[in-house]
């Protein structure tokens, strides 16, 4: 029987044809995965999904990252077991598609062993406890994260004796990161002087009220040295970039106000901090650079924003350049004395420009203060009282060209940058704003502290636990297996 001839089902064109359209579609598919790399690359977005603050960088990170000029190599030598490696990772990796400039390098000890030796070797690494470091490396300059710096903690019921566990409270990551870029990269660390021998505040003092060991801390994170100055037979150092006067209580002799003149004069810094209740002399000196500050005797109070009654919160704010980013926040100060710009009858071009940064709100009163007891009077001022003013002169005669503006910051209280308060409300973001600006490091006009962390507890009644019980070991696995049985019987159908 014959069979019958068969004939090719596409001709040779239709064959060419289709070997075509395959031929452009690959093409048209690999051109579009190349033009999405290209504006991936190009036009990057990172979109959080997370509402935990540790995983997030803050616009004043994204400002420094963005200013940096050199290449910066971080080497994070970590066990990726450990709860910590998490958000280190993932805020580095923020960091790197900030900027170009940073390049980061893994190196899992544990598991990694002649990698982990080569960097143990090359850098030297300097353990304090475990062997978990972030280090960073730019123009020969190295500086370590350790580990234990990473976290506060709270011990209160370790302490207690009601739990045996130490709960993590906040990530310092990025302030801590920050701190350690400004070190490799910066030409020198700042140097900051404390103004001593009239009982201000101590920057090696632990004391909960009256000592600045936290102050200090914060400047070290900001790649800033401090010592301690005594002006009665010297001249402030021609190396000193702030001068700290932290709430005296004694008079300052003339020759130490002369001496601070002249500094400010050379185009000096002055972070000048008083207290209610006592006159320094500084009060004298600072008129000449358009700064009012009240009587000692006048407490400032504030009836409507107050906790204890000698106190007060603020969130009155101008539009300056220390305060502007705190206009979400809060300021907590005790006892403290009103302090305003001096207003000329006719400016001059050379003249210090003074402006007020926080005010009370129009509940504000002075009031007098006698032998520690408050003593309202009808003559009392009333409204809105400043509290702080800022000062800049720059380009007149006498100012070095090479320091830049001479510029202060005067605020009519002392305790609020103290241990126990610089942690209350935005104390400790406006203490970093201020030093920085004083300091003029623009790309740092923002305060970044420690990211709290959130924890999530779910509480249920004995009735519910049960309840959720008999749902996942009864029901859940009842239910799979009575469909899987449903199944069965309807195939056997």
């Amino acid at each position: 029987m014959a069979s019958a001839s068969s004939s090719p089902s596409f001709s040779a064109g239709q064959r060419w044809s289709i070997r075509f359209h395959v031929a452009v579609s690959i093409g048209a598919a690999f051109a579009l995965v190349v033009m999405a790399n290209y504006l991936a690359l190009r036009y990057f977005q990172r979109f959080y999904w997370t509402a935990d603050p540790a995983y997030r960088v803050s616009p004043l990170t994204v400002q420094l990252l963005k200013s940096l000029t050199n290449q910066v190599k971080v080497v994070v030598f970590f066990d990726k077991r450990d709860p910590l490696y998490r958000p280190v990772e993932a805020l580095l990796k923020d960091y790197v598609v900030t900027t170009p400039k940073l390049r980061v390098d893994y190196v899992d000890y544990p598991r990694d062993l002649a990698k982990a030796n080569l960097a143990k070797q090359r850098y030297q690494f300097s353990f304090l406890g475990p062997n978990n470091v972030i280090l960073f490396d730019a123009n020969g300059n190295t500086k370590q994260v350790l580990q234990s710096e990473l976290s506060d903690y709270d011990l209160s019921g370790l302490l207690a004796g009601q739990t045996n566990e130490i709960r993590r409270t906040a990530f310092k990551g990025e302030q801590l990161f920050n701190a350690a870029l400004l070190s490799v990269t910066e030409a020198r660390s700042r140097k900051v002087s404390f103004l001593q021998g009239h009982r201000e505040h101590d920057p090696d003092s632990d004391e909960p009220k009256e000592g600045y060991t936290k102050f200090a801390s914060l400047l070290r994170l900001s790649n800033t040295q401090f010592d301690k100055l005594y002006l009665r037979t010297n001249e402030v150092p021609a190396d000193c970039d702030l001068l700290v006067v932290a709430g005296p209580k004694d008079a300052l002799l003339d020759q130490e106000l002369e001496a601070i003149e002249r500094y400010l004069n050379r185009g000096g810094r002055l972070l000048a901090l008083l207290r209610s209740g006592t006159t320094t002399g500084l009060e004298r000196a600072l008129g000449k650079w358009n700064v009012d500050v009240g009587g000692g005797d006048k407490l400032v109070l504030d009836s409507n924003n107050t906790v204890t009654g000698l106190d007060l919160v603020t969130t009155n704010f101008t539009s300056h350049a220390i305060v502007r980013n705190l206009f979400n926040s809060q300021l907590y100060l005790y006892l403290p004395r009103s302090v305003d710009r001096l207003r000329e009858a006719r400016p001059r071009p050379d003249s210090a420009r003074a402006e007020v940064l926080f005010l009370t709100s129009k509940s504000g009163s002075a009031s007098e203060l006698r032998n520690g007891v408050i003593t309202p009077s009808p003559r009392d001022r009333r409204g809105e009282i400043p509290l702080a003013v800022a000062v800049e002169k720059g380009g007149v005669q006498g100012v070095a060209a090479s320091r830049g503006a001479t510029r202060l910051v005067v605020v009519g209280e002392s305790v609020f940058l103290g241990n126990t308060a610089i942690g209350n409300y935005g104390n400790h973001d406006y203490a970093v704003i201020a030093v920085n600006w004083l300091l003029d490091r623009p790309q740092l006009q923002g305060g970044v502290g420690p990211r709290p962390i959130k924890e999530y507890k779910l509480i249920m009644t004995l009735g519910q636990r049960q309840y959720v019980r008999s749902i996942l070991l009864a029901a859940v696995p009842g239910g799979i297996l009575l469909l899987g049985l449903v199944v069965r019987w309807r195939r056997r159908r």
